[in-house]
């Protein structure tokens, strides 16, 4: 609609100079008025001025309008004072397509501070970095993990550890590594991930490293303990029917020896019966500590 506008008015300063140069001509040829022969001539070089200022002032508002673009200069904005209809179009139209690339950049600014938020907040560490080493992201759980300010390339790390970055570096898209680091005589377990993406034409690699002791320890843990749930359940199993089986057999003894006492009036081999009886009995002194031992820690 507005070039629509912008053409007509073209063609009409057109055909009214190509009327003007006409009538120009007529009285050049045909009368002799010579002021209407100023008068007229003065009139063309009016309207073929009017003509070059209404284009060459189109296309220095629409240059305008492609250097915010451009630079991404969204400030300028196109005043509309005493135009013609045509024209406040023209600039209306302008204004319009700064104020939606205005609106995207926010938009762009809001996802660009949003997302740096999350990365900073993360709690596992994240660097991303290019071919040539230069660290393009570091996120804070990565600065406080390796206990630095900033970092430039990821090469430094080798002061923290050069097996780490060695890993890092030849780990392709993917694939994921383990690596054992002792910071300070405390042991680290890095599990370490990248993968690989273009932007911008550039390659860039991003790693996750991610100190996986304290779950090691707990999954160890846990292992300790089903362990010992198992043992307990068979020391159970095995030991209670020893205590019961040492108690009946010293009381079995215990009749034994008393009817011998009523039949015949003396021991029957007292001493025999003396060490079977003592041995019964460690073995149910032991049996039921171990059993209490059990049922304490179980």
């Amino acid at each position: 609609m507005i070039y629509k506008n912008f053409k007509i008015n073209v063609i009409l300063r057109i055909i009214l100079l190509l009327i003007t140069l006409f009538l120009l001509v007529f009285v050049y040829f045909k009368t002799s008025f010579h002021i209407t022969l100023i008068f007229v001539g003065a009139l063309v070089l009016l309207e073929i001025y009017s003509l070059i200022y209404y284009i060459d002032r189109t296309n220095r508002d629409l240059t305008n309008l492609l250097d915010s673009i451009q630079y991404s200069d969204f400030s300028r904005t196109f005043t509309i004072e005493k135009e013609s209809s045509s024209y406040k179009e023209f600039k209306s139209a302008f204004n319009k397509v700064i104020d939606k690339f205005k609106t995207v950049r926010e938009e762009k600014e809001e996802q660009y501070h949003y997302l740096q938020n999350v990365l900073h907040h993360v709690g596992i560490a994240l660097i991303a970095f290019r071919k040539n080493g230069k660290v393009e992201m570091i996120n804070n759980t990565a600065k406080k993990l390796f206990r630095i300010n900033n970092l430039s390339n990821i090469l430094l790390l080798e002061d923290f550890n050069k097996e780490m970055v060695e890993t890092i570096l030849k780990l392709k898209s993917g694939e994921r590594s383990l690596v054992k680091v002792y910071d300070n005589d405390e042991l680290l377990q890095l599990a370490i991930f990248a993968t690989e993406f273009t932007l911008n034409e550039r390659i860039i690699k991003l790693v996750s490293i991610q100190n996986i002791q304290h779950e090691l320890e707990e999954q160890e843990m846990e292992a300790w303990q089903k362990l010992i749930r198992v043992l307990t359940h068979e020391i159970m199993n095995s030991i209670t029917p020893i205590a019961s089986i040492s108690s009946t057999v010293n009381s079995i003894l215990q009749e034994i020896t008393e009817d011998a006492k009523d039949k015949d009036g003396k021991d029957v081999d007292s001493e025999t019966i003396k060490d079977i009886r003592e041995a019964l009995t460690t073995i149910h002194k032991r049996s039921t500590g171990l059993l209490h031992f059990v049922e304490t820690y179980r």
